[in-house]
């Protein structure tokens, strides 16, 4: 849910939960997402994200390590800017194990790599 600030503005936060169910280290943490070109990331979580800009939002993160059976959690911080019009909407995130490089690790049980929350 986004909240209207004094300046017009809309914002709010999501926190993503991310579980190593596994014995290993993920020496990264991949997360990718798209959000809509009125939707604006901002704020110190987003920090180790690429943010490009188009028709839409393309966000791709390299998070620490995951270690074996923990979890990592990240605060992200969305905006709209003031006179901006945003219809309601939903947002996938996608995330997966990789090595120091970057390059993503197989996932044999990938079929939890994704997790979706609502704008409005």
């Amino acid at each position: 849910m986004l909240t209207a600030a004094a300046d017009g503005s809309r914002s709010g936060a999501v926190t993503v939960r991310i579980r190593n169910d596994a014995d290993r280290t993920a020496p990264e943490v991949l997360l990718t997402m798209e959000l809509p070109k009125a939707l604006r990331p901002v704020g110190d979580g987003w920090s180790g994200c690429d943010v490009q800009t188009g028709s839409t939002v393309q966000v791709s993160c390299r998070l620490s390590a995951a270690r074996g059976h923990s979890e990592v959690r990240r605060t992200l911080e969305l905006q709209v800017a003031a006179g901006t019009s945003l219809a309601p909407g939903q947002v996938a995130l996608r995330v997966w194990p990789a090595d120091p490089d970057g390059d993503p690790w197989l996932d044999n049980d990938s079929g939890d790599n994704e997790s979706t929350f609502d704008y409005r």
